[in-house]
């Protein structure tokens, strides 16, 4: 008999003492579904946003799919080690004229020319882990 029967028969019984063991019984079986939705896959994302300092001013903000993981811990793992290769690309091309940070998951660029010390252009990279449930770009379009 599988846990639903259980739970039905349970409840049809006459004595209180069964209710509630099929109760508490119901409500391990809803606690354990939930859970294991919980252990949804992870998605590893990309938001890249640009400004370039010419007339007119112009942006760049996209995200980007970069990977998926079967838990929180391994997509978090990933996303330090695509941070460090990030941020030690950037620093080998590097020019004299830019300044490269790293505020957590956020991987800034600031380049300037030598020769007025103007911003030209500033980049930000986001880097985040979220839910396979969760579309950082928004609602797809469409419909009619």
């Amino acid at each position: 008999m599988d846990s639903a029967a259980c739970v039905i028969q349970g409840l049809r019984s006459s004595s209180p003492f069964s209710r509630l063991v099929s109760l508490v019984f119901a409500l391990l079986i809803v606690a354990s579904g939930s859970t294991a939705s919980a252990e949804s896959a992870w998605v590893f994302w990309l938001e890249e946003h640009s400004l370039y300092n010419v007339k007119p001013p112009q942006s760049f903000d996209e995200w980007f799919f970069y990977s998926s993981y079967a838990g929180h811990a391994e997509c978090e793992a990933a996303l330090e080690t695509k941070a460090q290769q990030m941020m030690e690309f950037r620093r080998n091309r590097a020019a004299a004229t830019q300044t490269i940070s790293r505020d957590g998951n956020i991987i800034s660029s600031v380049i300037s020319k030598s020769s007025d010390g103007k911003v030209v252009v500033t980049s930000h990279s986001r880097l985040l882990c979220l839910p396979d449930t969760v579309n950082p770009r928004g609602p797809k379009g469409g419909g009619r």
